[in-house]
């Protein structure tokens, strides 16, 4: 399928009655707008038509290589047979990396799938100065688990050490 825009593929009942959209990437060219409990949530395909989405909630957005599903409500990401509940949207990933890394710039959100959980990469730029009067701009990138908000891992340039925040 690569190459192709964004779709929802099916939409079906689960045993108990609930409706399951499941959103692939096949045929449709335009957003979807779902609520994931009382946020709204718009998920679409990237603007490069490659097989990707853009899941974006307020000001942020996530690009992910994943196909989502949406049941009861409930937003899920799924990659095989890995499916996980999307509990953390991207705009409070974003705020939970630029509070953890005091970022004054967010530059990408990817979000993917593990084993145990929905996982968001955030990556940006934070403002410092090296040895305390240098300027330097550090490039650096949070994972946040995208079920609990946690941070999961901090990704930083070895140097960071010699710097202070600014």
């Amino acid at each position: 399928t690569e190459g192709k825009p964004a779709a929802i593929t099916q939409v079906t009942e689960n045993p108990s009655g609930q409706r399951v959209v499941e959103i692939k990437k096949e045929l449709l060219n335009e957003a979807v707008e779902v609520l994931e409990g009382s946020d709204k949530v718009t998920i679409r395909p990237e603007a490069t038509g490659k097989s990707r989405f853009l899941v974006e909630s307020q000001s942020a957005e996530a690009l992910t290589d994943e196909d989502i599903e949406l049941e009861d409500n409930k937003l899920y990401i799924k990659s095989g047979e890995l499916k996980a509940q999307l509990k953390v949207l991207p705009d409070k990933a974003s705020e939970k990396a630029i509070s953890a890394l005091s970022l004054y710039k967010v530059r990408d959100i990817r979000l993917t799938i593990t084993e145990e959980s929905p996982v968001y990469l955030v990556s940006g730029n934070q403002k410092a100065t090296i040895l305390g009067f240098i300027p330097a701009e550090l490039e650096m990138s949070a994972e946040v688990n995208g079920e609990t908000g946690e941070i999961i891992k901090i990704n930083r340039p070895f140097w960071a050490f010699l710097t202070v925040p600014m």
